[in-house]
């Protein structure tokens, strides 16, 4: 596991052997990552769990070796902060979300002349970029989120737009599409949570929650049938996608201003490549010192859950036993639940944030009319 906490990240492992139902991961301390000059605002592994990639207010991303905590990688381009980054299918490229309102696609494979630059530019939004996903596994389509209250669709390989989805009424919180890559959710500050058709625009179903807080991030389960949603009201739920009913419920975190990414977690669940010498599993969780709490998300690629089974049929979500719910904590910490019994199983202390600028201490709504961008809110 990794977290970022200013600017720097910290990875943390736990030991091979699955532990009993409902007991704790054990996650601990493994290695801090140093590089950035500002908060890091995402942090995603590589497919195969070998690399690990970081976007920072200081408007780079960077690439890192997991087992050793190298830098291989500085990728210098956006003229502002960088909000989130995702990876290609197969490892060799990287798409990146920017408040200076553009994405862009870069060359991450070690072999490639191009290694380290921009392939594609992505304009059109007119506001802070604050979230971006690519359809596995083809990587052809790139989704984008923005504070413009929009959603597009882009075509990578010539790098035009494709389509707008006036998705939402407030500024775009997440985008990730289902794992047949034909739905994608959206969610956003205007309380909403939304399926859309890839291949028509259409809004296929709306989430909203009785007391609709906003929404600060949205997930789906490996196989798609749910939909792991946060709320500014310090709650993660579990949504059945079919039923459109919540299942889980998630609680004992602090989450009222910012948007703090959330997943799944599921150990010792593939030999995959993102050990650490020591063996062990490997998340990565990042902060930002401006939300005055844990930020971004990512569990190792090779940790990710298979898709066969519904959440009814094990202990776990897919069949698979030992699932965990992962989430940072605007309390500096980040918390582990356990799928099935709600309960949370650790709670992982975090270095106190520095004092968030008077413009931030509103809420993130806030912030964002204010101009405050996508940053400020991670």
């Amino acid at each position: 596991m990794a977290i970022g906490g200013d600017d720097t990240m910290h990875l943390l492992h736990t030991d091979q052997t699955l532990p009993p139902p409902a007991a704790s991961p054990a996650f601990t301390f493994k290695r801090e990552l140093v590089g950035h000059s500002k908060s890091v605002a995402s942090v995603k592994f590589s497919p195969d769990g070998t690399r690990l990639a970081s976007a920072s207010a200081d408007k780079t991303l960077r690439v890192w070796m997991v087992s050793t905590g190298e830098l291989v990688a500085s990728l210098v381009g956006h003229e502002k902060g960088c909000s989130d980054c995702v990876w290609s299918s197969d490892g060799r490229y990287l798409a990146s979300a920017s408040d200076d309102k553009n994405l862009h696609y870069w060359d991450v494979d070690p072999t490639s002349q191009f290694f380290g630059q921009t392939l594609r530019i992505f304009s059109g939004h007119t506001s802070h970029v604050f979230c971006c996903a690519l359809n596995h596994p083809a990587n052809n389509i790139l989704a984008s989120g923005s504070c413009d209250e929009t959603v597009r669709l882009w075509d990578v390989q010539i790098g035009t737009c494709i389509n707008v989805l006036p998705a939402h009424s407030d500024p775009v919180t997440a985008v990730q599409f289902s794992r047949d890559a034909t739905i994608l959710v959206t969610s956003s500050y205007d309380g909403l949570c939304r399926l859309w058709s890839v291949a028509t625009g259409a809004c296929l179903k709306t989430f909203i929650d009785d007391d609709n807080p906003p929404v600060s991030s949205a997930r789906f389960s490996p196989n798609s049938k749910y939909l792991l949603l946060g709320t500014l009201n310090s709650t993660l739920r579990l949504w059945d996608v079919h039923r459109g009913k919540t299942v889980k419920v998630y609680k004992g975190h602090e989450n009222t201003k910012f948007c703090l990414f959330a997943t799944f977690a599921t150990l010792g669940s593939s030999p995959g490549g993102g050990d650490d010498e020591d063996g062990g599993d490997v998340l990565m969780v990042n902060g930002d010192k401006n939300s005055e709490g844990m930020g971004g998300l990512s569990l190792d690629g090779g940790r990710q859950l298979s898709a066969s089974e519904p959440i009814s049929g094990g202990r776990g979500i897919d069949n698979l036993p030992l699932t965990y719910v992962v989430c940072g904590s605007e309390d500096c910490g980040i918390y582990v639940w356990d799928l099935q019994s709600e309960c949370v199983v650790q709670r992982i202390a975090g270095v106190p944030a520095l004092p968030a600028p008077e413009a931030l201490a509103s809420t993130a709504s806030a912030a964002m009319e204010e101009g405050g961008g996508g940053n400020e809110t991670r």
